[in-house]
């Protein structure tokens, strides 16, 4: 069920795609340039950052390897694309090739080989600058999106110490300290580096690309810029700051010229001016702090701070500059700087030495710099900043390296040879289907902080983390799978430094790793590396399981199975709903024990409630798993139900038989059967058994009976004394006016006719000589030449519904026929013919799950003949059957036949008829048997659990009674006859409908199924009406309704004659 987070990550989701649109829509379309070089690419980001708010690609036309350090991306709502055609940039091993500071950058279809990031080197005493990204670095309001990129042999190094020493500069985020010698030295910047101490005055600060100047007598020098050098300080005056990157506007501090004025703080990417007879000037952004000046008169100057990214400028009697983030700390006399985010501390020679803000080496009191950090060797992702890794990216052979220092403590901190995340930063992991992202490395992110990362897993494909990362995290494995054979997040009650893992209804957590934290399942959590691996997943923390949640465990013949194993508690409802989550079994092809158990769960301090519904996979066939549990773990237990527990008819007494014979095949068909059966309910085997007894064909043998049966009764129809066609063509017919009373001839004893309209007896005989009547029952009322012929033509339609006979299944039939033929007189009183027919049947199983088509040919000659009042007709008769049969069986597969058949068929009746006042009744008896043959054949379409099935005979012998009563008249010209009647049938043999079936022809797989049988009485009630149009055509209408011990059918029947 969803749950309330997942509809609020929904409803994010969707707002952010909305916003998304509307900016995108309102974004400016930038330009497109295509680069081969080194130097194009990096014109390319100084123009696309002088339009920062338009979308811009950069296209590349071949590999080229960078020759000098490209400027930072700065956009402010624009976008840049760098589209690399497969091609690469090769660092040189000495450049980075992106920096984003701001605005939104895409890499795609690129190769970044041999970057390298390198900490800026400490001054005399400094600390030394982090190393971080040394293919990408991201800053905080930069977003990065990474699709088929591949990072190799990219380095991020620390910055090294300063040596013993005092004054020195601290290395910045590339730029090295300048060195000193009488004041302080200038801070390294981000690219640039700090300038030295000479003289007395204290030196510029490395700007962002250019060195900071270098103090002369008594002026400081001025702070480095984006396009240009801090100017030197000289004996007529201080430097000038360098120059932005427009190439006129001064962003560098000017170095002090003033007695007792400090240094100027650099602007947007300059480095702060050293100072005169004063402290250092504060480093800008990307700029390093300013030296200070020498002392004077017994006064101490301090250095200047580092701006983001540069080192702190140093002071040879004073306070080292503290480094900016990636800055290592100025030495200083009375203290060292401190370093900032892996930047060195700062030494100092007999004072307090600078500590790093994090990761960085410590300073000395030797007056020795600690070493800078060296984090991310491909990418750093720094707080703030989001990054969206999707499918086709690679890392290999990249690498972390700490600055060196000689302190004793001085050694700098080297983690995330690939990926460095800070704490703060947003992760997605958007991985398509079919695709693995692998971190053999640990993703770096020992940055000293509490509140951690987030990371998403999204897309079908994997992501793989096989790398110690034991860092704070809130991590959503959306869809897809995550991998974890290292270990991720943590677990600290004390500090309260706890990850969380949340696995949603889409995602699937694997691995043998070890997970810390809380451990949330809402979706399917899988120990081992991939379906069938067998291995234990660890939680050091707490684990709970939804109610959707899903724990898929293998096990083996060998009594191994998957575990987790949990060091705290495991809940297994987690409160989001009614039931625990569910439990898959998968086991591995062997010879399992019956009752073998497997310890699947283990906790420390408690389980808590149930699993809920178990399905198993790959277990003998109907074998089944259980849970047994105690206070504080979870044990699965198999057990052999097989089939016979559930079989309650004949039919699946039977069929469950040679299953369980056939329970080791290994065909491919029948396994997909028996696999899907084995986790079914017992209802389900049941049904399954129905489905596979194959009782259709026995079924079929009913149902052909019916309808042979149908077909006799439409020619019977035929043939009796005003049946449905002796109406017409001369056979009791005569004129209308016959119709009328008239006095009664004298009586005679041949020639007998009925239904006389007249006198006073209620049966009586009429002379055939006279005048006929109409006598609408007789055969003969009017003579007829006898080589007269008679052509006639009958439709009937039958559908009916038969319930289960609590063995075979109950079906739905129906039966469409045609019934033709032509017969000849034979004398007076004697009629020859020979009948056709073709009927189409179809019989649906109740389950809908088995059908058939029946096509079947017919003929049958036929001979009646008339005595008198009464009548005896025989009809002997002959069907070719063709069956098309589709059964579905378990596991969706499906079963075809195709067979033929035939069946012989033999009918007499006899009655007589006589008349009632305006009344006709005929009394009559009949005596009918069926013999059908269904030829063997082998079903195709379902491999073995297809069945073979033998041929059979099943044949019916039924007498029956039965009762006409008409009434004639004639309208217009027209004799009516209208009538009604009743039969009553009795089934003399075995009605039972017995096939033998065999699975695929497997050894052991013979067994008996019965179809539905109908029952042994049969009575038929219908009505009718025969009409004469003329002498020669007539035609008739009927209905029957037929009922049985579990049958009701209704049939239509219709014909025409015409006698020639």
């Amino acid at each position: 069920m969803a749950r309330a987070t997942d509809r609020r990550k929904t409803f994010r989701k969707a707002w952010s795609a909305l916003l998304l649109g509307v900016a995108s829509s309102a974004s400016v379309q930038g330009a497109d340039y295509t680069v081969s070089s080194s130097a194009e690419f990096a014109q390319a980001i100084v123009d696309i950052n002088a339009d920062p708010t338009a979308d811009h690609r950069i296209i590349l036309s071949q590999d080229f390897a960078l020759a000098g350090q490209p400027g930072p991306i700065t956009l402010t709502g624009g976008s840049l694309t760098v589209v690399g055609n497969g091609h690469a940039i090769d660092g040189n091993g000495q450049y980075r090739a992106f920096f984003v500071e701001s605005g939104s950058v895409a890499l795609e279809n690129l190769s970044i080989a041999n970057g390298r990031a390198q900490g800026g080197a400490g001054g005399d005493g400094a600390g030394g600058g982090l190393g971080a990204g040394g293919a990408v670095f991201v800053d905080a309001g930069g977003s990065l999106r990474l699709k088929n990129v591949s990072f190799a042999g990219n380095a991020a190094v620390g910055g090294s110490g300063g040596a013993s020493g005092t004054g020195g500069g601290g290395g910045g985020l590339g730029g090295s300290g300048g060195s000193a010698s009488a004041s302080g030295a200038g801070g390294g910047g981000l690219y640039g580096n700090g300038g030295s101490a000479t003289s007395t005055g204290g030196a510029g600060g490395g700007g962002q690309s250019f060195s900071g100047g270098s103090s002369n007598a008594s002026n400081g020098g001025g702070g480095g810029g984006v396009t240009s050098a801090g100017g030197d300080g000289t004996s007529s005056g201080a430097g000038a700051g360098g120059l932005g990157a427009d190439g006129a506007t001064p962003v560098g501090g000017d170095g002090s010229n003033s007695l007792g004025a400090p240094g100027g703080n650099g602007g947007n990417g300059g480095g702060g001016g050293g100072g005169q007879r004063a402290d250092g000037g504060a480093g800008g952004t990307f700029g390093g702090g300013g030296g200070a000046a020498a002392p004077f008169s017994g006064t101490n100057y301090n250095g200047g701070s580092g701006g983001r990214f540069g080192g702190g400028g140093g002071s040879s009697t004073g306070i080292g500059g503290d480094g900016g983030f990636g800055g290592g700390g100025g030495a200083g006399s009375t203290a060292g700087g401190y370093g900032g985010f892996g930047g060195g501390g700062g030494g100092s020679l007999g004072g307090t030495p600078g500590a790093s803000a994090f990761g960085g080496g410590e300073g000395d009191s030797a007056g020795q710099g600690g070493g800078g950090a060296g984090f991310g060797g491909a990418l750093f992702v720094a707080q703030g900043a989001n990054i969206t890794i999707e499918e086709g990216v690679t890392f290999s052979t990249n690498s972390v390296t700490g600055g060196s220092s000689a302190g004793i403590n001085g050694l700098g901190a080297a983690d995330g040879n690939d990926l460095f995340l800070m704490s703060g930063t947003s992760t997605t992991f958007d991985i398509a289907a079919g695709q693995t992202l692998s971190f053999a490395q640990p993703i770096g992110n020992n940055d000293g902080n509490n509140f951690g990362v987030e990371l998403t897993k999204t897309g079908a494909g994997t992501l793989s983390l096989s790398g110690a990362s034991p860092w704070v995290s809130t991590t959503s494995v959306d869809q897809g799978t995550l991998i974890v054979n290292g270990t991720l997040g943590a677990f600290d009650l004390m500090s309260g430094r706890i990850s969380s893992l949340e696995v949603s209804e889409f995602g699937t957590l694997a691995g043998t790793g070890t997970v810390q934290g809380y451990l949330d399942n809402y979706g399917r959590i899988s120990p081992g590396n991939a379906p069938g691996d067998i291995g234990t997943l660890n939680v050091n923390g707490v684990y709970m399981q939804g109610s959707e949640g899903v724990y898929d465990v293998d096990i083996n013949a060998a009594g191994q199975s998957d575990q987790i194993a949990v060091t705290y508690a495991a809940q297994l409802t987690c409160g989001c709903g009614p039931d625990g989550g569910d439990l898959f079994v998968r086991a591995q092809p062997g010879s399992y024990t019956i009752g073998q158990r497997y310890t699947i769960l283990t906790t420390g301090f408690g389980l808590f409630d149930t699993f809920g519904q178990i399905t198993t996979s790959g277990l003998p066939y109907f074998w089944t798993a259980s849970v047994e549990y105690d206070a504080f773990n979870a044990y699965l237990v198999l057990n052999n139900d097989g089939l016979t527990p559930y079989a309650q008819t004949r039919n699946q007494i039977s069929t469950a038989a040679a299953v369980m014979n056939t329970a080791t095949t290994t065909d491919p068909l029948l396994d997909s059967v028996y696999s899907s059966m084995s986790g079914m309910t017992a209802d389900g085997k049941q049904a399954a058994l129905d489905q596979l007894s194959g009782d259709l064909y026995g079924t079929l043998a009913s149902s052909g009976i019916q309808g042979t049966t149908a077909w006799l009764g439409a020619i019977g129809d035929r043939l009796r004394p005003n049946g449905a066609m002796s109406t017409a063509g001369g056979e009791g017919l005569a004129r209308t006016q016959a119709l009328r009373p008239r006095a009664a001839p004298a009586p005679r004893t041949s020639n007998l006719h009925f239904a006389s309209f007249e006198g006073e007896s209620a049966i009586r005989t009429i002379d055939a000589s006279s005048d006929p009547i109409v006598d609408p029952f007789n055969s003969s009322a009017t003579r007829r030449p006898a080589t007269e012929y008679r052509g006639w033509i009958g439709g009937y339609g039958l559908g009916g519904t038969a319930s289960s006979d609590g063995n075979a299944q109950g079906f739905h039939y129906g039966f469409g026929g045609t019934a033709f033929g032509v017969d000849r007189r034979l004398g007076d009183d004697m009629v020859a013919g020979v009948a056709g027919g073709y009927a189409g049947s179809q019989v649906r199983t109740a389950s809908r799950q088995q059908s058939a088509q029946v096509d079947s040919f017919q003929v049958a000659p036929y001979l009646s003949r008339t005595y008198g009042p009464a009548y005896v007709f025989g009809v002997a008769g002959f069907s070719y059957d063709d069956y098309q049969t589709t059964r579905q069986l378990p596991g969706a597969v499906t079963a075809r036949g195709d067979y033929t058949g035939y069946q012989l068929s033999a009918y007499l009746e006899g009655g007589a008829t006589y008349a009632l006042g305006r009344w006709n009744v005929q009394p009559l008896m009949n005596l009918q048997y069926i013999a059908l043959q269904q030829d063997g054949f082998t079903e195709t379409g379902a491999g073995g659990a297809g069945l073979t099935v033998g041929s059979s005979v099943n044949d019916s012998l039924r007498p029956g009674v039965g009762l006409r009563v008409a009434r004639p008249t004639a309208v217009r010209g027209v004799i009516l006859v209208p009538d009604l009647h009743a039969r009553y049938a009795y089934e003399l043999l075995d009605p039972d409908r017995l096939v033998t079936a065999n699975f695929g022809g497997v050894v052991g797989g013979g067994f008996l199924t019965a179809g539905n049988q109908l029952g042994r009485n049969f009575g038929l009630f219908g009505l009718g009406l025969n009409a004469a149009f003329t002498p020669r055509v007539g035609g008739y209408l009927g209905y029957d309704a037929t009922t049985a011990d579990r049958t009701v059918s209704h049939a239509g029947t219709g014909g025409l004659q015409i006698t020639w």
